[in-house]
């Protein structure tokens, strides 16, 4: 073991964001083996912020432990569970406290039920958690929007039995980017919102394995408007998280302010019908930010190269 001294200089700036993963799995998950102490480890060492546990069918919560390794000014850990049905897609509950004297750490019961009458049921907890689509375009009975028979331009489920809107984000990327998913997950959340639901995205890992899968990567960024884990806390994360003042990272960090400091998730009201807006993008030195595209109401994406004079 040879011991190194250096200190890691921050490449970007970040002021009032934090980011987190919502979708981590450790060796309570039935297909992980990660010890959670080293899956927590891993989510801090890639920067990560708010490490969210998400194990299928069982809660547990990293922040104990992240308290156990004194690291609280580092990052803030989550309990939520990956509500796994095996017929009709995933699901995360974010937050949902375990629960010892409850089947299962607490999880909610899927066996028997459709979706309309589970969905009501996790909004009725007392933590009042967000519902995330976990992988929605998944083959298989992984995937909601599969199992439900999107159809796009109807921006429902065909089979309606088991098709509902009560939730309220979707994981668009799931540890994918952007051109792996821009006909799957990107253009079914934009015919939900073109359809008049106001559902947000999220980016997330679903790390099984940290020597094959990282978490954080990708990740949500959250604007809180300051940069310290130990003011957090699960309730200030799902609010923020149900606001849709997020953007994901799969390693660019971007920013965006409308008129009157808008940020995402807000709505911008007036006449004329057109607003400035200011992107900005940050990277790593060894990451290139070349172009920006931009997706008007799920059409007609528009690539911009920034000038000279528009600067890094």
């Amino acid at each position: 073991t040879v011991e190194v001294a250096a200190d890691l200089a921050h490449s970007l700036d970040s002021t009032g964001w934090m980011c987190a993963d919502f979708h981590i799995h450790s060796w309570f998950s039935a297909d992980s083996n990660d010890p959670p102490v080293e899956k927590v480890k891993s989510a801090i060492t890639e920067g990560l912020d708010i490490p969210v546990s998400s194990e299928h069918e069982w809660i547990i919560d990293f922040q104990p432990i992240i308290q156990q390794l004194g690291l609280e000014k580092w990052a803030f850990g989550m309990p939520s569970e990956e509500l796994t049905t095996f017929t009709w897609g995933h699901f995360g509950v974010v937050p949902l406290f375990p629960k010892p004297d409850e089947l299962n750490n607490g999880a909610v019961e899927w066996v028997g039920r459709k979706p309309p009458e589970m969905f009501a049921d996790v909004q009725a907890r007392p933590e009042n958690p967000v519902l995330i689509v976990n992988h929605p375009s998944n083959s298989g009975f992984t995937g909601y929007f599969t199992q439900a028979a999107f159809n796009l331009k109807a921006a429902a489920g065909q089979k309606k039995e088991i098709w509902s809107t009560e939730f309220d984000a979707i994981e668009v990327f799931n540890d994918s980017d952007l051109e792996s998913n821009r006909e799957k997950s990107v253009a079914q959340w934009f015919a939900l919102l073109n359809a008049g639901h106001t559902l947000w995205a999220v980016g997330s890992s679903d790390t099984h394995h940290i020597r094959s899968s990282l978490p954080g990567t990708p990740r949500t960024c959250l604007y809180f408007g300051h940069d310290d884990p130990t003011k957090l806390t699960a309730n200030t994360v799902r609010d923020v998280l149900a606001q849709g003042t997020a953007t994901v990272s799969g390693g660019l960090f971007m920013t965006v302010v409308g008129p009157g400091g808008a940020k995402p998730g807000s709505k911008v009201n007036g006449k004329p019908a057109t607003a400035d807006f200011t992107v900005t993008v940050s990277r790593a030195s060894w990451v290139d930010a070349t172009s920006l595209e931009v997706i008007v109401n799920g059409t007609d994406p528009q690539l911009f190269r920034p000038s000279e004079e528009s600067g890094p």
